[in-house]
């Protein structure tokens, strides 16, 4: 009994030390960068430049250093690139750009890849290293995620790339603080879902039913993101939160937010509501400011959930709560014309086979498609924005292999040219819903 129970002793010591050495372990490593504090230290790995191994804090002592980290698929962040390169020329001799991308390889498989093929298109000259580990330990739950350091090595800002430029990076050199908006690291963001209030209690709490009622109050950073971007038929309920007053009307007098290319709205209706109003300042959205969001939640009798009904109540909401009136216009709006040289018509005449749709960042091949397919690689690369309107008069489907960026709107435009596909700037008549006083 004696011996059992000095062995079952140790093993609770050995236990107790072990657990108490991996929990000390964790701490350091989830030490993230805190403003006005000393950045943890780190080490880089992973360089594109093959001849630089391996990199730490101190390397960049006496310097201000960013971290720009990204992934594969923020679209904002690799557009934010060409930015980041000329602010690494303007300010090279005080501070130093480092990208730092994410090369786990679930979701970002080929990601060196995909920057030597950009850097290259682009003529980049920034430091790129990939170290998935990095995304880790500083807590970057989604990107753009930016850290600014000082030559001391302390953490003067954790922001957006979008946040970043000419004018702030001159108020952080001379002393100043320009006041970037901040992102949260994992457990500060966890922390604030944690907090976050239901901005619809009082309103389930007055449901009756068949009876109508609604609420509209301004979204805070207290409240959850969700937006709903269509009203369908049937519902009796619906619950949207963070909306823009464009959204909203959009909702309210066409039934959706947006669409997309296979939308019978699409090149018909213009996409967003023009204002003509003395005062637009209700229209202004800052996600980061806590400016110019709504929730907004409906619910109608059972016989009242056709979309006619469901629209006409939300508008009778928008009116009663901000006064404006709203007409639908016939007007000449931009749009891009994409046309073909006849002369390749017969040279983009898909040849036959098993359709295939596949797209990498840097390479297109469209076999046996429609040229919608072409409209909707350039709708996706201009982030919408203008109408692309078809007017190659192609019926047929297509074959097309492109070695283009393919987030790269300028580049596509290049490339698809020299296929025989060209697209201009023009105009064609369409709804527009008009707000005003």
């Amino acid at each position: 009994m004696t011996r059992a129970i000095y062995y079952l002793t140790l093993f609770i010591i050995t236990l107790s030390i072990f657990y108490s050495t991996t929990l000390s372990a964790q701490s350091d490593f989830n030490i993230y960068p805190k403003i006005g504090s000393s950045c943890p230290d780190f080490t880089l790995t992973g360089f594109m430049d093959s001849t630089t191994k391996k990199v730490s804090l101190a390397d960049f002592k006496g310097k201000w250093l960013v971290l720009d980290f990204w992934t594969r698929s923020c679209s904002s962040c690799i557009s934010s690139f060409p930015k980041m390169n000329a602010l690494q020329k303007e300010f090279k001799d005080r501070i130093e750009f480092a990208l730092v991308g994410n090369n786990e390889q679930r979701y970002n498989k080929g990601i060196e890849d995909l920057y030597r093929g950009i850097s290259k298109r682009q003529g980049l000259e920034l430091t790129a290293v990939f170290d998935s580990v990095l995304f880790k330990r500083f807590g970057v739950t989604s990107t753009p995620h930016l850290i600014l350091i000082d030559p001391s090595g302390v953490v003067r800002a954790i922001t957006y790339s979008s946040e970043l430029n000419s004018n702030s990076l001159k108020s952080f050199l001379s002393g100043a603080a320009p006041g970037l908006s901040v992102k949260l690291n994992v457990l500060e963001q966890k922390a604030k879902d944690e907090r976050r209030v239901d901005p619809f209690v009082l309103f389930r709490s007055q449901y009756r039913n068949n009876q109508l009622s609604s609420m509209l109050s301004k979204w805070t950073s207290d409240h959850p993101v969700y937006n709903i971007d269509q009203i369908k038929e049937g519902d009796s309920i619906y619950r949207t939160t963070a909306m823009s007053l464009r959204r909203l009307y959009n909702i309210a007098f066409l039934g959706k937010t947006d669409w997309g290319i296979n939308d019978s709205l699409y090149g018909k209706q213009w996409p967003v509501p023009v204002l003509k109003l003395k005062d637009t300042s209700l229209f202004i959205t800052s996600m980061i400011k806590e400016q110019g969001l709504y929730n907004y939640g409906l619910m109608v009798p059972e016989d009242k959930t056709d979309l006619k009904s469901i629209r006409n109540a939300m508008q009778e909401d928008l009116k009663k709560h901000f006064g404006y009136n709203v007409t639908t216009e016939k007007q000449n709006m931009p749009c891009f014309l994409l046309t073909l040289n006849e002369g390749q018509r017969s040279v983009l005449t898909t040849k036959g086979g098993e359709p295939v749709y596949r797209l990498d960042k840097l390479n297109i091949d469209l076999i046996n498609t429609s040229v919608n397919a072409v409209v909707q690689l350039l709708w996706d690369a201009r982030l919408h924005g203008w109408p692309i309107i078809d007017k190659t008069g192609l019926n047929s489907n297509i074959d097309l292999s492109l070695h283009a960026d393919m987030g790269n709107f300028k580049d596509l435009v290049v490339e698809l040219e020299k296929k025989g596909l060209y697209l201009t700037k023009g105009t064609v008549e369409m709804d527009v819903l008009v707000i005003k006083d």
